[in-house]
């Protein structure tokens, strides 16, 4: 876009599983276990040269993960995890070909819910109870490569 704006675009995929919630009461009557995993990011990322061989950049954006919520439920529960990314960022390009990436950024999830939990009835009027949760993930990183 110029000699100091440039844009990327890209994918980023993070493996493993993480367990976001699990409850476990006395009776082993409300037993629900959240896992999520095969996180992925789809995002923009507008960059300004700051230096010959310096930039810094913004990222912005759209996270997804596979969910999974099990146990003692008779109600609904939500079957998708997904959000936005935000996240700062600085790219340094050394006279070797070598780059230094370093990015802090936040994921924020959108609620995640539970209804009708339990197999006992948990007060005189039958009522179960529900739960909502509301993930936010913060990271931080460094790359090294090699630019070819």
């Amino acid at each position: 876009l110029g000699d100091t704006l440039f844009v990327s675009v890209g994918y980023s995929k993070t493996p493993g599983a993480a367990e976001i919630s699990k409850h476990d009461d006395a009776a082993n009557a409300a037993d629900i276990k959240v896992e999520a995993d095969n996180f992925r990011t789809m995002y923009i990322a507008p960059s300004i040269a700051v230096s010959e061989s310096s930039a810094i950049y913004i990222k912005l954006g759209n996270s997804e993960a596979d969910l999974s919520i099990t146990g003692d439920y008779t109600g609904t529960a939500s079957t998708e995890l997904s959000g936005s990314t935000v996240a700062f960022g600085t790219t340094t390009l050394f006279p070797s070909g070598v780059f230094v990436r370093a990015e802090a950024g936040l994921t924020d999830y959108d609620q995640i819910q539970v209804n009708d939990i339990g197999t006992a009835d948990s007060d005189s009027a039958g009522q179960k109870g529900d739960v909502v949760a509301d993930p936010t993930i913060a990271y931080g990183g460094v790359t090294i490569g090699y630019k070819f």
